[in-house]
């Protein structure tokens, strides 16, 4: 072997050049610059399989199905102006989760003698990529007018078109115990006052 200081060819088994050279510090020499090539690939393979079980982590947790509420059970009491309670008035509920659902749901139910309807709680099994997705779905195909998460709202339908009140869900917001039947300049029909010159909803 070829020594790197002097230049003199030693035998393989050669330990030490005859200018001094120690082969056997150059062997150590090799081996520690290899070791850290060696360290450097074995720890970009853990960390590639690290953010590989990170990733199926997260997408493991947003595609979990779970159950979301879209608005909370409802019981209020149909008043007219003066707060007294008024039975037999038609009230309907709308809801509907913008981010998960493409339609609507409604009921409709009649107040009791004392006045009051009951709703329960509306939900939507759901995921939160199911989410994500319908919400660019929603900004993609509405733009600036794309609507988003859970939106509910209450009518209550006097026997006047003209008398009539509504009241819209707030996620966070508690619903009012009681809703009050006002008279509007503009009408508001009920599904059976449809014959008449009014909004139908």
């Amino acid at each position: 072997m070829k020594c790197p200081t002097c230049g003199l060819i030693n035998p393989e088994t050669a330990l030490q050049c005859d200018c001094g050279y120690d082969f056997n510090h150059r062997a150590e020499s090799t081996r520690n610059e290899q070791m850290p090539r060696s360290r450097i690939k074995i720890q970009h393979s853990r960390f590639v399989q690290i953010a590989a079980l990170i990733s199926a982590g997260m997408l493991a947790f947003l595609a979990m199905p779970y159950e979301r509420t879209i608005v909370p059970q409802a019981r209020l009491q149909i008043q007219d102006d003066a707060g007294n309670a008024q039975a037999g008035i038609l009230v309907k509920e709308h809801w509907r989760d913008w981010s998960s659902e493409s339609t609507e749901h409604e009921v409709t139910v009649r107040s009791d003698s004392k006045g009051y309807v009951v709703f329960p709680k509306r939900t939507i099994r759901t995921c939160r990529l199911c989410i994500f997705v319908g919400a660019a779905t929603q900004v993609a195909s509405q733009g600036v007018h794309a609507s988003f998460g859970p939106v509910a709202f209450i009518e209550a339908y006097g026997k006047d078109p003209y008398i009539w009140t509504f009241e819209q869900y707030i996620p966070g917001k508690s619903l009012p115990i009681a809703l009050h039947l006002k008279r509007w300049t503009t009408p508001l029909c009920a599904p059976e006052q449809l014959a008449l010159p009014c909004l139908p909803r």
